[in-house]
């Protein structure tokens, strides 16, 4: 499944992008403005403003998703869904089955993929974190723009954003997705049985799999 690829590829810098946009935006109150295509967090005095791309829609009373690029509903400057049509409609992503269903009944669980999980496979094309907030019943997803992503400062918090990911996204081969991260952010892997450890420059931390699965 192309889907899972992406996430495997990508689990560790969807972390990344999420930290950096809780970091930057704390307990802030926050305020959607579609007319002008941007989020607001904070007030008056501590004001921090975004542009935005939306993503797409979760209905609570049908557990459906749409994708904002084929909204009919929607009412804001189409400017809005440029990002998210331009990914739905890249030759190679078309192949993703989620990517172009519209309307989708979600499950959730390992059987399925739920709202987040379809707007965390958008974080990993876009490489832009996402933000969910209540819209007309249901929940609305965008993509936050201008958000500086960095990588985990030790060890320890690459190790913890890497098992993050395994608990908020369903995908298989979570060995590889540890190598993937860690190739990005210059730790080595060591394949050492059904263990991988991750060396630091001063320190090593053992991680166990089973069947490719992170075994905690």
């Amino acid at each position: 499944m192309i889907a899972d690829k992406i996430f495997s590829d990508n689990a560790g810098l969807i972390m990344d992008y999420q930290t950096a946009l809780a970091n930057l935006v704390g307990n802030r109150e926050w305020n959607i403005d579609t007319d002008a295509g941007q989020i607001t967090f904070g007030g008056d005095d501590d004001c921090i403003v975004r542009r935005i791309q939306l993503i797409g829609t979760y209905s609570n009373s049908s557990s459906t998703w749409r994708w904002a690029d084929e909204n009919e509903g929607f009412r804001g400057p189409s400017s809005l869904v440029t990002e998210i049509h331009d990914i739905r409609t890249r030759k190679y992503l078309s192949l993703v089955e989620p990517l172009s269903m519209n309307d989708q009944m979600l499950t959730g669980g390992i059987s399925g993929l739920n709202q987040w999980d379809l707007a965390f496979l958008v974080v990993a094309i876009a490489q832009k974190p996402a933000f969910m907030c209540p819209y007309d019943g249901g929940q609305l997803f965008v993509l936050v723009c201008g958000v500086n992503v960095t990588g985990p400062e030790t060890i320890d918090e690459f190790v913890d954003r890497y098992k993050k990911s395994t608990r908020m996204l369903v995908y298989e081969n979570q060995d590889q997705a540890l190598k993937h991260y860690a190739a990005v952010h210059g730790y080595i892997c060591e394949d050492r049985g059904e263990t991988i450890a991750i060396i630091g420059e001063e320190q090593e931390v053992l991680l166990h799999f089973c069947d490719g699965f992170l075994s905690e």
